[in-house]
């Protein structure tokens, strides 16, 4: 058998290194903690705006994907109601036809209102990235021009150039801000129309039930 060569125990530390390896371990942690409460350096602005920006256009194309699923849902339901009320025998059913007639009225309204939701959801918001909106300027701040689309647009080639050369930080950034502040608007409104289109869907739904269950009730009673 070959005899493992016995595993020497570390000295113990001294006073000396005890302390030091305190000291070491108290600057290791107000180091860690300093780094996650400055201030962010100008690159790093500039990252957490675009990172902001890209959220918030993914956020506006997830609700524009519900909307068009909404769309779906109403297509369906206006189907099934065309095809049951179409049928004569429905109007033989017992049913009186001026209920008939109120359901309808109030189905097509109401119908009426979610398409106009879904388009209200769907609209162009491009102000936001076209120009700035009005009051995002502080006074005396200028424009560097090198974001909007229709400051980009209003400048010759050798303008855009010479303003992307000559352009700082906190120009560049401050167009960011400002257009993350218009996006987070405009994902405010397209939530509130979609929330209002998903409202009416249900409501849409409970109609339609209704129906179904009048005409199973006159069904059963004939």
């Amino acid at each position: 058998m070959v005899d493992l060569p016995n595993q020497q125990e570390a000295p113990p530390l001294s006073e000396d290194e005890k302390r030091a390896d305190k000291k070491a371990a108290k600057k290791r942690k107000k180091l860690e903690k300093s780094l996650e409460t400055r201030v962010l350096d100008p690159w790093e602005r500039y990252r957490a705006l675009t990172d902001l920006l890209d959220r918030y256009m993914e956020c506006a194309e997830l609700q524009d994907r519900k909307t068009r699923f909404g769309l779906i849902i109403l297509g369906t339901l206006n189907a099934v109601n065309v095809l049951v009320l179409m049928r004569p025998e429905v109007f033989q059913s017992g049913i009186d036809r001026s209920w008939l007639w109120t359901y309808a009225g109030s189905y097509l309204a109401l119908s009426l209102y979610v398409f106009i939701e879904a388009i209200d959801e769907l609209k162009p918001r491009l102000q936001s990235l076209l120009q700035r909106a009005h009051g995002m300027e502080s006074s005396g701040t200028e424009s560097a021009g090198l974001c909007f689309m229709r400051d980009v647009a209003a400048q010759s080639v050798d303008e855009y150039n010479e303003r992307w050369r000559q352009a700082r930080f906190d120009q560049l950034n401050r167009e960011l801000v400002q257009q993350s502040q218009q996006m987070s608007l405009v994902n405010l409104a397209k939530f509130a129309a979609l929330n209002r289109l998903y409202k009416g869907l249900l409501v849409l739904i409970f109609l339609t039930a209704g129906l179904f269950a009048m005409i199973a009730y006159q069904a059963l009673r004939g």
